[in-house]
């Protein structure tokens, strides 16, 4: 299933049993006369979250790609609303804006004025900034000005690398130097966060740009081709004729080609 979360992590050490126990008390926590609710505080696992997994003891955390060719096709939305919801629900990420329209950078509250002088995306692409130096603390409006203080909220556990409308040259700037490839996977070699999922906007276009960043994606990271219920969108999404076209695809775009 594309986007899975992490499984819970004990926190005790002491010896308790790796499955749910069968009988779970019922109780009318909602008192809504209805005594079919769940009272999950007696599991062992209920409030626990493991923010600090990773992928087969790799340094950095899972990888979520919102991609598919076209516009208007939710992706922007999938993203933020993903993120957002998996940051208040105790995991932390990032919101990889890497499409020069900045949608998802005005979402999560920056607009190119509150951008002035600061580093974007094409900063890490082009090697001139880390990723702490480029990520911004995801926030959202509670006034009509443009104080930072007061008139935004921050949101919890969340960042966003900003966009930048110089990231619709990124594919030129990778042809011109064959080692700007390498850009996206070094930010992770270096990765050093407690990040639990990046989540990976891109343009609504395939190019040198988004391979320079799939690429480093494996079986336990996701692609989600997010696109609106409607028979014309339906058809973006090329599904394969056989699992042989998806093989050393990451499980979740097997998955989404309805091969598995």
């Amino acid at each position: 299933m594309a986007g899975v979360l992490p499984r819970p992590k004990r926190k005790s050490t002491k010896s308790k049993p790796e499955v749910a126990p069968e009988e779970v008390p019922y109780t009318d926590t909602d008192r809504s006369g209805d005594t079919l609710d769940p009272d999950l505080s007696s599991l062992w696992w209920y409030g626990t979250v493991d923010s600090a997994f990773r992928p087969k003891g790799r340094n950095w955390p899972l990888i979520w790609a919102y991609i598919i060719e076209g516009g208007g096709s939710t992706k922007t939305t999938s993203a933020t609303s993903m993120a957002v919801t998996a940051a208040l629900g105790g995991f932390p990420g990032v919101v990889f804006d890497l499409d020069s329209n900045m949608s998802a950078t005005t979402v999560l509250g920056y607009d190119e004025t509150a951008l002035k002088g600061k580093k974007t995306a094409i900063d890490l692409l082009y090697g001139r900034a880390t990723l702490d130096e480029v990520a911004l603390p995801a926030r959202y409006r509670i006034g009509a000005g443009d104080d930072p203080e007061e008139d935004f909220e921050p949101i919890e556990n969340l960042r966003v690398v900003p966009g930048s409308p110089a990231m619709a040259g990124a594919d030129r700037a990778l042809a011109e130097d064959a080692d700007r490839n390498d850009w996206f996977a070094e930010i992770l070699r270096v990765y050093k966060g407690d990040d639990t999922v990046l989540y990976l906007d891109f343009p609504a276009s395939y190019g040198k740009m988004p391979y320079s960043v799939l690429r480093m994606l494996d079986e336990l990271d996701s692609v989600i081709p997010s696109i609106k219920a409607d028979p014309k969108a339906v058809k973006l999404v090329k599904w394969p004729s056989s699992s042989s076209e998806t093989t050393g695809a990451p499980a979740s775009w097997r998955c989404a080609a309805g091969v598995l």
